[in-house]
């Protein structure tokens, strides 16, 4: 990822392990390795006020428990469960808060007909874009992503302004963070 992009696009294929269309267990994976190399890297997870750095939202309940159950085992005995709490949750409640560093699982699948309805209300779509102060990744599949006019027309205005860096995770690879 080039240095100085605000915007992380994380192409990640759809997996066979997925049990649910409202769940991910790749961009779960993804995020809990992008998380453990900020950490490792010496990104604070709370301010000194004890509030979070960074904050992880997802369109569906189901993925906002797989994140949290993953991330609760993959630091278990470093930051207690009720803190994931705080850093992970849905769309609808985000609203009114912004983190340093924020990242949104998309759990689009390939293969449905219509746009799942939550991505049809630019309001919540415009509150998951907009909560990121230094850093926002949104991660999923990406021809997905270009099904929604909101999101292609973000994407399209972030790399007119060089400001958007493309991954693709198709290969499994860890992520990266600059």
């Amino acid at each position: 990822m080039r240095q100085g992009c605000c915007i992380g696009l994380v192409d990640i294929a759809p997996s066979a392990d997925d049990i649910s269309m409202k769940q991910s267990r790749e961009e779960s994976r993804w995020i809990a390795d992008m998380l453990k190399t900020l950490i490792n890297g010496g990104w604070p997870l709370w301010y000194p006020d004890g509030k979070p750095t960074i904050g992880i939202i997802a369109p569906y309940r189901a993925q906002v428990a797989l994140l949290r159950r993953t991330l609760e085992k993959l630091f278990e005995g470093q930051v207690g469960p009720e803190f994931w709490n705080q850093v992970v949750d849905t769309v609808d409640r985000f609203q009114g808060d912004e983190r340093d560093i924020v990242m949104l699982s998309l759990c689009m699948h390939p293969g449905s007909e219509r746009v799942p309805r939550i991505y049809n209300d630019e309001r919540r779509i415009n509150v998951a874009l907009s909560r990121a102060r230094m850093k926002l990744w949104i991660i999923g599949c990406m021809d997905e992503m270009q099904r929604i006019p909101s999101f292609k027309a973000f994407k399209a205005y972030a790399e007119t302004r060089e400001q958007v860096d493309v991954e693709d995770d198709h290969a499994g690879n860890s992520p990266g963070f600059s």
